[in-house]
């Protein structure tokens, strides 16, 4: 008999229900509406990323109640998602005698006025937990939330508990006029789109000359591109933009070294060296076989290293400084 949905017994399995208290999905439907269930190697890989042991019966038992003990500490999860125009049920893990408050504080900081009401819960059973009961009660958040990322307190007895708040709409509309003018743009992989003056790796002014004359030869009105997130610092390079090693920076592989302002203030010597270098991988911005990463960044990055040691002017210098002062420790957790 053809199925489209887990069976009450794949459901009630240990490793089932651990990967779904992760918030894992054990099945899925395909692209061809064929359902496919993952395999148990699969879940067990994915539960130890995590930082759970699926290996044997009883490591999912220690883990499952982990999971228990991890969700029973907390009144609420630590991230709710709430529609604007509609109530939304927060459930709340309180003793049998506790009855919760909650307040809403508004990403401008301004305290919500309106009404949190608390009801009744899901239905589900008390549970014993560190020396009482666990049981499930409910606070109603009301439709008149207003747009944005906020944060609910909620509090029960002695504990108190904070959530990320999220008010979405519940329909993104498009000004009248981009409705009947259909905007459209043009996809693009960065490190794909290569000049001559390139470094065998398209760059930000490759990017800029792109939108540059999308805009003005065709029309576009927007630009799609890859992630621009930042790279590994040293080679060898991922070859997929959609692996990065941190996402607080951008990508800086793909600056080309002859547009920072410091490379007016090179003496020739230096300016030849890096001429040098790029010349070296020249050739390759008209390989339409191969993407060298490797090969860019191992001339690209002594070019990048000599413009640097040239040094700033004085306003360059406390910019930069700047930038050091507030992204840290960030940038020296990536760069080291």
């Amino acid at each position: 008999m053809v199925h489209n949905t887990e069976s009450d017994s794949r459901l009630a399995r240990p490793l089932i229900r651990l990967a779904n208290s992760l918030g894992i999905s054990t099945s899925y439907i395909g692209q061809t509406h064929d359902y496919h269930e993952a395999s148990d190697d699969v879940l067990i890989s994915i539960i130890q990323s995590m930082g759970y042991d699926a290996s044997n019966d009883e490591k999912i038992r220690e883990s499952l109640r982990r999971v228990r003990a991890q969700e029973y500490s907390r009144l609420i999860p630590p991230t709710i998602l709430h529609i604007q125009g509609a109530e939304s049920v927060v459930q709340v893990n309180t003793t049998l005698l506790e009855s919760p408050t909650g307040t809403i504080t508004l990403e401008d900081g301004r305290v919500f006025t309106g009404s949190l009401r608390v009801n009744a819960g899901d239905g589900s059973a008390a549970v014993p937990f560190q020396g009482s009961f666990i049981t499930k009660t409910s606070i109603i958040l009301p439709v008149d939330i207003p747009v944005g990322y906020h944060t609910l307190t909620v509090n029960a007895g002695r504990r108190s508990t904070r959530a990320t708040l999220i008010c979405a709409p519940k329909r993104i509309t498009f000004d009248r006029d981009l409705e009947l003018t259909r905007p459209w743009g043009w996809m693009a992989q960065l490190y794909s789109i290569r000049s001559s003056e390139s470094w065998g790796i398209g760059d930000y002014v490759d990017l800029a000359q792109l939108l540059q004359n999308a805009k003005r030869k065709t029309g576009a009105d927007f630009m799609m591109i890859n992630p621009l997130h930042a790279s590994e610092p040293v080679a060898p390079l991922t070859p997929s933009p959609y692996l990065p090693s941190s996402r607080n920076f951008l990508n800086f592989t793909y600056i080309r070294p002859e547009s920072i302002e410091e490379y007016n203030l090179l003496g020739q010597e230096s300016r030849d060296k890096i001429k040098q270098l790029h010349d070296s991988v020249r050739s390759l911005n008209s390989n339409t076989e191969r993407l060298d990463r490797d090969a860019m960044w191992q001339a690209k990055m002594p070019a990048l290293w000599t413009i640097f040691k040239a040094g700033r002017s004085f306003e360059r210098q406390q910019q930069f400084d700047a930038f050091r002062t507030a992204r840290d420790p960030a940038l020296t957790a990536y760069a080291t």
